[in-house]
């Protein structure tokens, strides 16, 4: 029978991060870990802590990580290491077993040792009424292994120890928080063949190093090491413990850095991005790790990744499919504090930067800069306390409570096969650009166009075809010009469900070689092009539309052979943004004549073809400081005598819907509406 509870009582999973689990070694009875424990010591050590409350070996001093207890293995390194170094470090722990969540708090002599990393956090959800489940976890082990067991706790927690037949209720359904490491565990319980997502409404992950962290590698190859990062260990060093005349590192860097190779977890939170420069150069991160193993399996660094990467959604499907499932996914960073951001081989130097949580960089704790779907993005900056001690802050936990209680997502809208708005491109140009880790300057202006034929077909034949020497990838049978390739992409839309297209050549290569993206589709095309340069680049008399969005589609379509530009009859042009606080801008005042002679290109000389065209906007342009080609009055009069359109207004509450078959209709209240065929 599944565990009842008290109605409207939320079901929260908190997942800590690494080290932040106690670790007991389960081979010594108390009685031996005593004598172990006053054998480490020595005469040193007994006399340092003997009668005070750091004296550890009447304190589970079996314990190797998190307790008072643990303190005797920094007089003895070496014994410590080859305990740690139990099981094979993935999935087997060997004599090694969790215990609880770290919770330090004694006085010695004037100073007040404390680590109480989510004691208030925890505190403060039971506070609210919160069901909450704290799952410590062996950190050494690999984040499938953990994920495994995770299930295993919900399941005997909450649904009687087995997986339920039945569809479960929002009231039973569990809001997971991890901190770190712990978000990963989360994600891949949620993402993998464990499908834990039957189980979940929400995650809310803090500081979790979601494509990995410098500081990782740094740790793994002796640049920088883990303990001295530790609020508990600078806290011990400052006592005065252990004494430098035992060990001037507490534990020794040999030491620390064999019990890393020896911990599954360490390779699964290195970068899957290039962090590394070689002589100016990027370095691959998979060159980065060529020589690196896990020295309890014999696996290399990227073999390891993989492992963990092979159960997590892709991020750039992520937001499409928490839609699907009913989930959101909160993402919480720090930033404001010196992390490692990567690292100069050639001037054996760690970069640095304010953009992270003195740990986890900004980029890494959230996927994307800017929010898709259900995968939000949330943000605390200043204070004094880091990633370690993220969860003490009463901000986090402000930010925590308020979604805990919030109702799972709604069902998603049901978008006709074929049918997508301009408001569905927008969000799918800005996934793809983020994707890409295209520069926020770019996408200041999104021109999303609608393309239709006189035939009632596709101007692009989507017909494909597999890509040589690919078994999955695919590409246009008969793809037209300019293409920056001819292979056919696809992206998960939230909503929408999966787009494919292809990307188009920037019309100012100087920039960028991209310069939009060519949806495929059944009669009509879509396409979105984007600004690859600075809206203010240049003085007013050096400034050049070359880059902007507009001048991508003009080029595009005079590529074109003259049997594409006989059959255009449909061209409509919404002007958006990549940036949220921004609508739309109408065009500059040189993209008003370059569209205009672009028109009357198409239609020829005399004008010999009918071509619907038109453009919309939500604000008139009035010009950047250093650029100042402000849209005029005259400018958009020389559009219109050219044959466009002008639509003054986004109408962002009826998106203009582009169905498959459907035909060009009237104006109404300033959008055009569409009539089936």
């Amino acid at each position: 029978m599944f565990r009842t509870r008290a109605r409207g009582l939320p079901r929260v999973v908190f997942l800590p991060g690494a080290l932040g689990t106690e670790l007991i070694d389960t081979s010594l009875t108390p009685a031996q870990a005593r004598r172990e424990c006053e054998r480490n010591l020595g005469v040193a050590g007994d006399l340092l802590l003997r009668g005070t409350p750091l004296y550890p070996c009447d304190k589970r001093p079996e314990a190797l990580w998190g307790t008072i207890g643990s303190l005797h293995w920094l007089f003895a390194p070496d014994a410590w290491g080859r305990r740690m170094m139990t099981g094979n470090g993935w999935d087997q722990p060997g004599n090694v077993r969790p215990g609880a969540l770290v919770d330090i708090d004694v006085q010695y002599k004037k100073k007040r040792i404390t680590f109480r990393p989510y004691t208030a956090f925890l505190a403060g959800l039971r506070g609210a009424g919160m069901d909450v489940l704290a799952f410590p976890y062996d950190w050494r082990l690999s984040v499938r292994t953990n994920a495994g067991l995770l299930q295993r706790r919900i399941l005997d927690q909450w649904f009687g120890g087995r997986a339920p037949t039945r569809p479960v209720s929002d009231e039973e359904r569990v809001t997971l928080i991890g901190h770190s490491m712990g978000g990963l565990i989360a994600r891949y319980f949620l993402e993998s063949p464990l499908q834990g997502h039957r189980l979940a409404r929400r995650l809310i992950t803090i500081g979790t190093p979601h494509r990995g962290a410098p500081q990782a590698w740094l740790h793994l190859t002796g640049r920088t090491l883990p303990l001295p990062d530790t609020p508990l260990y600078q806290q011990l060093r400052a006592a005065g413990i252990p004494p430098p005349s035992v060990s001037a590192h507490g534990i020794p860097p040999r030491v620390q850095i064999a019990v890393l190779h020896a911990m599954a977890s360490t390779f699964q939170l290195l970068p899957v991005y290039n962090f590394v420069s070689n002589k100016g150069r990027p370095e691959r991160y998979q060159t980065t790790y060529r020589d690196e193993k896990h020295s309890g399996t014999g696996r290399t660094a990227v073999e390891t990744i993989r492992d963990l990467r092979a159960g997590l959604i892709d991020a750039c499907d992520l937001p499409g499919w928490l839609g699907r499932q009913r989930l959101d996914y909160h993402l919480l960073a720090a930033t404001g504090f010196p992390t490692p951001l990567g690292y100069d081989r050639g001037q054996d130097r760690i970069i640095t930067g304010a953009g992270g949580d003195a740990t986890v960089p900004l980029t890494s704790a959230r996927l994307f800069p800017h929010d898709h779907g259900n995968l939000r993005n949330l943000l605390v900056t200043g204070g004094t306390l880091d990633h370690a001690r993220l969860c003490e802050r009463p901000d986090v936990l402000g930010r925590c409570l308020p979604l805990v209680r919030r109702p799972r997502p709604p069902v998603p809208r049901q978008v006709p096969p074929g049918s997508v708005s301009v408001d569905d491109l927008v969000g799918a140009a800005r996934l793809i650009m983020d994707c890409r880790h295209e520069p926020d300057y770019r996408g200041r202006v999104l021109s999303v166009t609608r393309l239709g034929s006189n035939d009632g077909k596709p101007l692009v034949d989507p017909a494909d075809e597999p890509v040589p020497g690919s078994k999955t990838r695919r590409q246009l049978r008969n793809p037209p010009k300019h293409l920056s390739s001819r292979e056919i992409e696809e992206i998960d839309v939230p909503d929408v469900g999966r787009l494919r297209y292809v990307f188009i050549l920037s019309n100012a290569t100087s920039f960028s070689s991209v310069g939009g993206m060519l949806f495929l589709g059944d009669f009509y095309n879509h396409m979105v092009t984007y600004n690859v340069g600075r809206m203010d680049r240049g003085y007013r008399h050096a400034c050049d539309n070359a880059h902007h969005a507009e001048m991508h589609l003009t080029r595009w379509l005079s590529e074109q052979d003259r049997t594409f530009r006989k059959r255009l009859r449909m061209l409509h042009i919404a002007n958006r943004s990549r940036d949220t606080d921004i609508e739309g801008f109408s065009p500059c005042r040189p993209c008003c004549s370059d569209l205009a002679a672009s028109l009357a290109g198409l239609r020829g000389t005399p004008p010999t073809q009918t071509i619907n065209a038109e453009i919309s906007w939500c604000e008139r342009y009035t010009g950047y400081p250093r650029c100042q080609h402000a849209t005029t009055d005259f400018s958009l009069a020389w559009m219109k005598s050219a044959g466009w359109g002008l639509v003054e207004r986004c109408a962002r509450q009826k998106p203009i819907p582009w169905l498959a078959g459907a035909r060009p209709g009237t104006f109404q209240g300033g959008q055009r509406t569409l009539t089936s065929a």
